[in-house]
């Protein structure tokens, strides 16, 4: 018996093709959609097969923008692949979804779990998230990027993600930041404890101090050389799972929102380097200058308005992806938080050096609640994990590289905590395979998963 639902705003052609399809009176496996965009769908073939044998199993296509997908599960087969426009439903008694008729297509959609990875800015403190995921995968022998379908990262935490979406694996992450640090924050020769070496550092730290007054306190020279070592000349579009990157344009006081073409309608972003997002994404006030962009663009570090990203990334998921509120599962990494009270009753002398902190520990609670309350996370239904540890004021700063190896320690004993959810929750399963729609079209990531 048939169970089935086709989209309503179909053109008749392409209904009467499915009709023709599941009659057998049409084997073609290309379909012409309205907008004159040529599908090639191999995949129908076993489509088609599971349609035609009497067996316990299901065939069934759900929509995702800007494309479905196609999936079959037989005992005996297994596939999936790009679909677009239907939404079919055949089944039988699949154990892992029910007999038909017993769930909407809504429901069938909300088999698949969707993973959501969030990191926060803090400058060499993405340390501790880098050593955090380091722990994960090296302890369960699984790839962050295999098993989350939607990565977000602010500033340093946009610098992980991008790694992570080109292939990167957390323990060359976090070498990255143990080799590159000091020398992105011009502090290299900080283990040097020498009278020489003691005397050339408070020289060139007063320097320092002294340009921070007027200009930004650090050239980005060495951290694009560094950038251009990790990630080599790779694109945005490169990334094997979707990306959000945060920045913001000062020119026009406006947000700025970095992505990788998962949805049709973003065909430009996915064409910069990657090296260039991270420039922008990371270009701290006061730390480092704008950075300018090929096209004319000059961008500041996404932390003005997203430090955290993970209400960013929510209402991606929900509001572009059209992904169902109930699939959703959320992982949200931190850079540490200091521990400090905020007077009642205070001038600029208490509260001049941590207005800052202030506000991004409002943002930070501001995004957290909106995560929350969008994916209807509670005791009973957990959706959002998070995880940042407490630290004491004033012990680790933004460009503190003298700090990483407690750094490090942090992120270890984070992840060893929260090992155990992390596992079952997020890495139960890898993700269904990203398909790219690059410049409009239709482009599966070939993903190559290293020994």
């Amino acid at each position: 018996m048939w169970y089935g639902n086709l989209t309503p705003n179909l053109h008749p052609s392409v209904v009467s093709t499915v009709f023709g399809l599941l009659t057998g009176k049409m084997t073609r496996h290309r379909y012409l959609w309205s907008t004159l965009t040529l599908l090639c769908l191999q995949e129908i073939e076993a489509f088609l097969m599971c349609i035609s044998r009497n067996q316990p199993g299901s065939a069934y296509i759900f929509p995702e923008p800007p494309n479905g997908y196609l999936r079959c599960e037989l005992p005996t087969l297994s596939c999936h692949g790009p679909f677009y426009g239907f939404s079919i439903l055949r089944n039988g008694c699949c154990p892992t979804i029910g007999k038909a008729g017993e769930f909407t297509p809504r429901q069938e959609m909300i088999q698949e779990k969707r993973r959501i990875l969030s990191i926060d800015g803090g400058g060499i403190k993405g340390v501790i998230p880098a050593a955090f995921l380091t722990v994960v995968e090296e302890t369960t022998g699984k790839r962050i990027v295999d098993h989350f379908d939607l990565i977000a990262g602010t500033s340093t935490g946009g610098i992980i993600a991008i790694g992570l979406g080109l292939g990167l694996s957390a323990r060359q992450i976090l070498d990255f930041y143990e080799q590159e640090g000091p020398r992105i924050f011009d502090q290299e020769n900080i283990r040097d404890s020498s009278i020489l070496s003691r005397l050339q550092r408070l020289r060139k730290n007063g320097l320092r101090r002294a340009r921070h007054f007027l200009l930004s306190k650090y050239k980005p020279d060495a951290l694009r050389a560094a950038l251009e070592s990790a990630y080599g000349d790779r694109l945005l579009g490169d990334s094997k799972t979707r990306l959000v990157i945060p920045a913001f344009d000062p020119r026009l006081g406006g947000v700025y929102v970095f992505k990788t073409s998962h949805h049709e309608r973003f065909v430009i972003d996915w064409k910069h380097n990657a090296v260039d997002v991270a420039l922008a994404t990371a270009a701290a006030p006061t730390y480092f200058p704008s950075h300018k962009m090929d096209n004319g663009l000059s961008l500041l570090d996404g932390g003005i308005w997203a430090n955290n990203p993970v209400g960013l990334a929510v209402v991606e998921a929900l509001g572009i992806l059209d992904w169902p509120r109930e699939s959703l599962y959320v992982l949200s990494l931190g850079c540490s938080e200091e521990a400090f009270e905020i007077p009642e009753n205070s001038g600029k002398t208490g509260l001049a050096t941590k207005v800052a902190d202030i506000f991004m520990r409002g943002q930070t609670r501001a995004a957290i609640g909106t995560a929350k309350i969008l994916t209807k996370h509670s005791d009973k239904s957990r959706r959002l994990y998070r995880y940042n540890e407490i630290v004491p004021t004033g012990m680790y700063g933004l460009d503190s590289t003298e700090q990483i190896a407690a750094l490090k320690g942090i992120g270890t004993n984070m992840a060893r905590q929260a090992l155990s959810d992390i596992s079952s929750v997020f890495l139960d399963r890898e993700r269904e395979q990203f398909v790219a729609c690059h410049g409009g079209m239709l482009l599966i990531n070939k993903e190559k998963k290293s020994d």
